[in-house]
């Protein structure tokens, strides 16, 4: 069974058993390759991944940022269109999940999401 709240032009859905708010994200965390990663978008809803690699990207104009490739578990992809602007958060063992970095977008065959550290 699905829920379905608009908030401006968007439509969400979600399912019923994801409804509750769940605990707040207090803190912030790092990511590095071999993390665990949880985030919630708009198409593919609540999913974990792995971060695969973190990289320096220099851009044509001189300016560089840091990427983080996150891949997800198994035959899920962590993200799908639609999904940029998600929050991604740091999933440890025993602990509350934390802040980490924010999802930008996929490569062309959907199994790689790109984030921005916070």
């Amino acid at each position: 069974m699905e829920s379905a709240y608009r908030v401006g032009g968007n439509i969400h859905r979600y399912p019923d058993d994801l409804c509750d708010e769940g605990d707040p994200v207090r803190s912030g965390g790092l990511l590095y390759p071999g993390a665990r990663v949880q985030k919630s978008g708009r198409t593919t809803l609540t999913t974990e991944g792995v971060v695969n690699a973190v990289d320096l990207i220099v851009w044509g104009c001189g300016l560089a940022s840091h990427e983080i490739a996150i891949m997800g578990i198994g035959e899920a992809n962590f993200a799908l269109k639609g999904d940029s602007g998600a929050l991604v958060m740091l999933k440890e063992e025993g602990k509350a999940l934390r802040a980490a970095g924010l999802l930008h977008g996929i490569n062309q065959k959907g199994d790689l999401a790109l984030a921005t550290l916070l």
